[in-house]
């Protein structure tokens, strides 16, 4: 899991504090029946992030138009919500995944 410091997004006054990446994939063992390892491959690789931030939260739920910079294929953003606090400036997080191998 990687985090990346504080980015300015865009001029529009949206700061990105924190973006959390996993990197994932399933894997396939292929074993003969005396136990032997004939080999192994991985598939469906997946990237589960979550961001916060201050500021107008720029991101909605659906296909991610502006992705953390960090991320390419398809980004999913299943979760997307906003804070405030009295004692603070209006807030953001969201959550998703990213497909990396789909265009």
């Amino acid at each position: 899991m990687a985090t990346f410091g504080i980015t300015l997004i865009s001029p529009s006054g949206v700061v990105t504090e924190s973006v959390d990446v996993e990197n994932k994939a399933d894997f396939k063992q292929l074993v003969g029946s005396d136990g032997t390892h004939y080999g192994a491959i991985t598939y469906d690789y997946t990237q589960p992030f979550s961001a916060k931030g201050k500021g107008n939260n720029p991101y909605e739920v659906g296909v991610a138009s502006n992705p953390p910079e960090i991320m390419s294929g398809k980004i999913f953003i299943s979760s997307a919500k906003k804070t405030t606090k009295n004692d603070d400036w209006e807030g953001w997080e969201i959550s998703g995944v990213g497909y990396p191998h789909v265009t």
